[in-house]
């Protein structure tokens, strides 16, 4: 029934448990699960929004026997695998965008809201009803949804009534992270002695979680740089791959243009097609950027051990694909790096790529040698490529 993604999904969630905290942001969407068949969980990028909703999936099959359902594709999803005879749940990460909201896809659960108020509202009254069993009360059919709180709050989006019913802001002073709840999750993922000789880990940044999962496995000064000013210290590292290891920095290009993983056994496919004098796809093309040959045996074996070392750092393996580790380190690799190779992202890169990271020099305020850590600035002579890929 289920395809392999979707059992690879769950799979993921089940070993990211390993290093979940139970929250009290998590107790209270669990607890909201009684009477809300349907609860979307805000918040900023790395603050935790996925993880949470997971685990809910997670507690609901193994406490009640739930089916648990990623949707991948969209409502379609909903409408194909929607059983009236068994309990479901299902999972929706970042719907509608990340960095700005998607229209097409906005549209999209709008032209089904109709459809999906009738599966998830309509036991809700029942469900209220039934306080004395919560075996009963957790029978109904449940959507739980994570999305970026910008989102949320457009007027479109909360147009459709059944995302509006029941908000978890994982940001708000109810549910944010409190003191306890970060020392107990770097415990996680840090030994005991790194933690005892931090002095500012307490702090509360908006993606604490995301920065607890950086942290494993690096040293204590590592530790306290990313930490003391995380945004800088992971800046950092980047700028040093650009400038000193093109195969890493090959490596981080190709996991932004194939933003749904890239599997290294592609590099000798390529290698294969080439001596054969078949047509190869952009990667050949983007590989040559950084002085790549996919020709060479030594160059493939570089470029792959360029893909594995930035795993926990940067990328992590999916099966055999690799892709970011997380959105926000996304961002941040594809702003940086994207600063120094822009006419190959506008060539190769997907659109809505383009659309959410490129900005006109022309239009903004910024000077010839600054900096700019939110978008990729096209100079005025690249602004014709621009709209050649968008829109011929």
């Amino acid at each position: 029934m289920f395809t392999a993604n979707h059992r690879r999904e769950k799979r993921e969630w089940e070993q990211d448990q390993a290093t979940f905290l139970k929250t009290r942001a998590t107790r209270h969407i669990l607890e909201s699960l009684l009477s809300h068949n349907c609860i979307v969980v805000t918040g900023s990028s790395g603050c935790g929004k996925s993880s949470n909703i997971h685990h809910a999936a997670l507690h609901l099959r193994d406490s009640f026997g739930y089916e648990i359902i990623p949707v991948l594709t969209g409502p379609t999803d909903i409408m194909n695998y929607y059983n009236e005879n068994q309990k479901q749940i299902f999972i929706v990460d970042d719907i509608c965008g990340k960095e700005t909201i998607n229209k097409e896809t906005l549209k999209m659960w709008r032209d089904y809201s109709e459809q999906m108020e009738k599966i998830f509202t309509s036991e809700e009254k029942d469900v209220a009803s039934k306080k004395s069993n919560s075996v009963l009360k957790v029978s109904s059919p449940k959507l739980l949804l994570s999305c970026r709180l910008h989102i949320y709050r457009e007027a479109q989006f909360q147009r459709i009534t059944l995302f509006t019913k029941k908000e978890c802001n994982l940001l708000s002073p109810e549910l944010c992270l409190q003191e306890n709840e970060r020392k107990l999750m770097l415990q996680k993922y840090l030994p005991d002695d790194i933690i005892d000789n931090l002095k500012q880990v307490t702090e509360n940044v908006d993606y604490f979680p995301l920065l607890c999962k950086l942290s494993k496995g690096k040293t204590f000064e590592e530790v306290k740089i990313l930490f003391t000013a995380p945004l800088i210290s992971i800046k950092k590292n980047i700028d040093n791959i650009i400038s000193e290891n093109r195969e890493q920095f090959c490596a981080l290009t190709l996991c932004i243009v194939f933003n749904d993983g890239f599997d290294t056994n592609r590099l000798k496919l390529a290698s294969v097609s080439k001596k054969n004098n078949i047509k190869t796809d952009k990667l050949e093309d983007i590989v040559k950027e950084f002085d790549i040959d996919l020709s060479k045996e030594k160059h493939r074996n570089s470029l792959k051990s360029g893909f594995s070392t930035l795993v926990g750092t940067f990328l992590k393996l999916r099966d055999t694909d690799y892709i970011m580790i997380h959105d926000k380190i996304y961002k941040m690799v594809a702003v940086v790096c994207g600063n120094h190779i822009p006419e190959c992202l506008i060539k190769y890169a997907p659109p809505e790529f383009i659309q959410d990271h490129f900005i006109f020099k022309s239009l903004t305020e910024i000077q010839e040698h600054e900096e700019n850590d939110v978008s990729i600035v096209l100079l005025k002579d690249k602004e014709e490529d621009y709209f050649e890929r968008l829109f011929m």
